[in-house]
């Protein structure tokens, strides 16, 4: 056994040790940049923060299938008082994920409403201002942060 004393730390002066650290990994601190698809991007790691480019959704969807409405024409719609709307003038069928018209900002659902005639619907309920659609930068707003350097890009950050 030995009985002298082992002392791990020397000091060595601030640019050796720098040299040294270098000199054992010359990567460090030095490593290039590439543009790569977003598909060749998964496991590899952000040289630079990611900021959205546009909004997502980057314009005001439905998020049902229904008709679209201006929801200030629906109101003092009741089971008792029912509300009858002009399709083409007050209403339009829409889809769910399709843009919203301009000037409506509510989408009631296709199975709210009642078909009187070919351009004609009933509604028993009003609907409130946007009610059942998606705006414009739920998910993403444009110019926010995504991921930040270092980071390391997932398939969930591709989708971003």
């Amino acid at each position: 056994m030995n009985t002298k004393r082992n002392v791990y730390l020397s000091m060595k002066p601030l640019e050796e040790a720098r040299q040294t650290l270098f000199d054992h990994f010359p990567a460090v601190g030095s490593m290039g940049t590439e543009h790569v698809s977003p598909p060749e991007a998964v496991g590899r790691v952000l040289a630079e923060p990611v900021f959205a480019a546009i909004s997502s959704p980057n314009f005001h969807a439905a998020a049902m299938d229904g008709v679209a409405v201006k929801a200030v024409d629906t109101f003092g719609a009741s089971q008792t008082r029912p509300k009858e709307l002009v399709v083409g003038a007050q209403t339009k069928f829409i889809n769910t994920g399709h843009v919203m018209p301009e000037d409506t900002d509510a989408v009631i659902m296709i199975e709210n409403i009642q078909t009187v005639g070919e351009d004609r619907i009933r509604i028993e309920a009003p609907a409130f201002p946007w009610q059942h659609v998606r705006k414009m930068g739920e998910d993403i707003v444009a110019t926010e942060l995504l991921y930040p350097r270092g980071h390391v890009v997932s398939p969930y950050c591709i989708g971003a």
